[in-house]
């Protein structure tokens, strides 16, 4: 994946609204969303505690992970009263899962880029040719209305970093 590559989904990507109800992410490192949403799309179902015990997560990991995957559309939450929480795969993450490691990566950065937050931090990085800190991430938050605590919006500020930085690295500077 090339730099323009990202660069051409930041062009085109039509920002989303937040989604209701879901929380804004902590969840810094973006592999174990990947890894949680193959999980998940591999076994159909799965529950908090399998979640937990296959990803070796905590329960609280395991709630900001399944968390940010649901406000990316990767995953949906179920309940009933014979599984009680269950986590499968919405549509879209079975649709990105099936696609080629660059199909898979370019669908998940486009993702990640229908955010406001997201899309507008990693603008600011391409335009200063380096990753915003966090009073700038903050920043843009607070623009966004993304209504949080200070301390929390700090935690989720840098997830935000953590996930552009994520993008990035898997990014070819050419």
């Amino acid at each position: 994946i090339e730099l323009k590559d990202v660069a051409d989904i930041l062009a085109r990507v039509k920002v989303a609204s937040e989604p209701v109800g879901v929380p804004f992410p902590q969840a810094d490192v973006f592999a174990r969303v990947i890894d949680l949403l193959m999980q998940v799309y591999s076994n159909g179902l799965l529950s908090r505690e399998d979640i937990t015990t296959n990803i070796t997560f905590d329960i609280r990991q395991s709630n900001y992970y399944t968390s940010a995957a649901i406000y990316l559309g990767l995953i949906e939450r179920k309940y009933s009263r014979q599984q009680g929480v269950t986590y499968l795969a919405t549509k879209r993450g079975s649709n990105l899962i099936q696609k080629t490691s660059k199909g898979r990566n370019l669908a998940l950065v486009e993702r990640i880029l229908e955010k406001k937050v997201f899309n507008k931090s990693l603008q600011l990085y391409l335009r200063q040719g380096e990753r915003p800190n966090l009073e700038q991430v903050i920043e843009i938050m607070k623009i966004a209305d993304i209504k949080l605590g200070s301390e929390t919006m700090t935690r989720r500020a840098q997830t935000v970093i953590a996930w552009i930085d994520w993008i990035m690295s898997i990014t070819q500077l050419s």
